[in-house]
């Protein structure tokens, strides 16, 4: 009788165990980042071409952009196509990194550019991406046509 004791005590305490492995070791999901808030799109982009250089500047001096939203840089994004190439209504463009802006290289005036160098025969377009401080990018900026 001692035998089955020990037998169905020795049972007892290995379920137990299979079991607090079971709950313990569920499946984990990545960390949640503390809610941040997502930067508003850049406004009012300005565009000068002087010969082969095209100059983009907007203001960052909005307080419902840059202060309320602590935006620290402004990510710039190139798509480039050939003047002569055929047009294709719908179909996806494809943006590259053209540079990053910091938002503290802002002017007396409160404006921060994006100088760019432009070849000819090539149209080119632009759109800019804020990026706040704890490193989330807002809403992508209307984007911006250029030709040399």
């Amino acid at each position: 009788m001692d035998m089955r004791k020990n037998l169905w005590a020795g049972s007892l305490a290995i379920l137990c165990g299979v079991l607090l492995f079971m709950v313990s070791c569920g499946k984990k999901g990545p960390p949640i980042p503390p809610k941040s808030k997502i930067p508003s799109a850049v406004q009012n982009i300005n565009t000068n071409v002087q010969g082969s250089t095209v100059r983009l500047y907007w203001p960052v001096g909005d307080p419902g952009v840059s202060e309320n939203r602590n935006i620290v840089s402004f990510r710039v994004y190139r798509s480039v196509r050939a003047a002569t190439a055929a047009r294709c209504p719908g179909c996806p463009m494809p943006f590259e990194l053209a540079g990053e802006v910091l938002a503290a290289t802002a002017s007396e005036a409160g404006t921060v550019e994006f100088v760019d160098e432009l070849s000819p025969g090539n149209l080119y377009f632009y759109k800019i991406v804020p990026v706040s401080k704890d490193g989330v990018a807002g809403d992508q900026s209307q984007i911006i046509k250029v030709e040399p």
